[in-house]
């Protein structure tokens, strides 16, 4: 476990400022993923993370401010780390799930982000 994990631990999952990275949010699911974030007040930083850039700033061009795009290869431990170093909530979109399921949600847990899906969060905390 990192010592992020105090830093989400001492605060809601949802503050004024969230930082939410979607993985793979140029391909399919994660647009609609990067969509639905956008539109949250509490989102404040919106990293769509994606292997292919061009996808990546087509959808942040498209939802515009907060989004911003980061090339992401999620086989490379150390950039998945980098990238979600600061981040609060990491929405995974990237398959498939047998494959590539565990890494992402691992790294962001030993990072200090929550991984759940943002649904289970916003119900967690009353947001509904």
């Amino acid at each position: 476990m990192s010592d992020n994990t105090s830093r989400s631990a001492s605060r809601p999952i949802l503050h004024d400022n969230c930082r939410v990275a979607v993985v793979g949010g140029g391909g399919a699911m994660g647009r609609w993923a990067v969509r639905m974030a956008a539109g949250f007040a509490f989102v404040k930083d919106l990293v769509v993370a994606d292997l292919d850039a061009q996808r990546a700033q087509e959808i942040c061009d498209e939802v515009g401010g907060p989004a911003r795009p980061e090339q992401l290869d999620v086989t490379d431990q150390a950039r998945l780390r980098q990238v979600f170093a600061d981040c609060d909530i990491v929405l995974n979109t990237v398959g498939p799930f047998a494959v590539f399921g565990d890494r992402i949600p691992r790294t962001a847990i030993d990072c200090g982000c929550d991984d759940r899906p943002l649904l289970s969060i916003l119900r967690s905390e009353e947001v509904f």
